[in-house]
């Protein structure tokens, strides 16, 4: 793996030109304690944000974005990508294809977008995938294209997951573009406390519990 460490400065890390070297498939970036920017490349990339507010971008590629400490903004781009948020209030956008986002602690905002794919939200885990690390009073899940009125929801028999998606993905009895929360039924760290809608509409989905 090509590896390129950040310093304690704000910086622009930027990926997008990089080839793995021979033998390599994947590149990795580790940004300092500054407020970062990282742009990842076309290739799988391991980035890996520090202690400051950071904006990680996956790009191409099934990447691997670790927020770390501050509030940070974690773009999965195509792929099916894995976003890790820790402590702070982070954004998580998975983007295109099937994506995994872990909150962590903090007041999180998890969005999903039309033709985003079916995106496993977990609010519970840390960045390195503990559960019990999770929280926030305030965690969002955020249809950026769906409204109120065509969004529905589903809890499959024998699971404590909820699936979102619009009433049009259901209509064949599969959730084909939408997100799970894993393990929402069980409530406590795991639960997301609201969603918004595309038309601004807000819902408890404490309710559902």
């Amino acid at each position: 793996m090509s590896v390129i460490n950040g310093t304690s400065a704000s910086e622009v890390i930027d990926l997008r030109g990089l080839v793995p070297g021979p033998y390599e498939n994947a590149n990795g970036s580790a940004a300092g304690a500054g407020n970062d920017t990282v742009y990842g490349s076309s290739y799988p990339d391991l980035i890996q944000g520090g202690s400051g507010n950071d904006l990680l971008y996956g790009f191409n590629g099934n990447d691997i974005l670790v927020g770390d400490d501050g509030n940070d903004t974690l773009y999965g781009g195509n792929g099916s990508d894995s976003l890790l948020a820790s402590s702070g209030n982070d954004h998580l956008l998975g983007e295109a294809g099937d994506d995994t986002l872990y909150g962590g602690a903090g007041n999180d905002v998890y969005y999903h977008s039309a033709n985003g794919g079916v995106d496993l939200i977990n609010d519970d885990k840390s960045e390195a995938g503990m559960p019990g690390y999770g929280g926030g009073t305030s965690d969002v899940v955020y249809f950026t294209d769906v409204t109120m009125a065509n969004l529905a929801f589903f809890r499959p028999t024998g699971s404590n997951d909820l699936w979102i998606s619009s009433v049009a993905d259901f209509s064949d009895g599969y959730l084909n573009d939408g997100v799970i929360i894993q393990d929402f039924y069980l409530g406590g760290n795991n639960t997301i406390e609201y969603l918004y809608s595309s038309d601004s509409y807000a819902v408890n989905l404490t309710t559902l519990l």
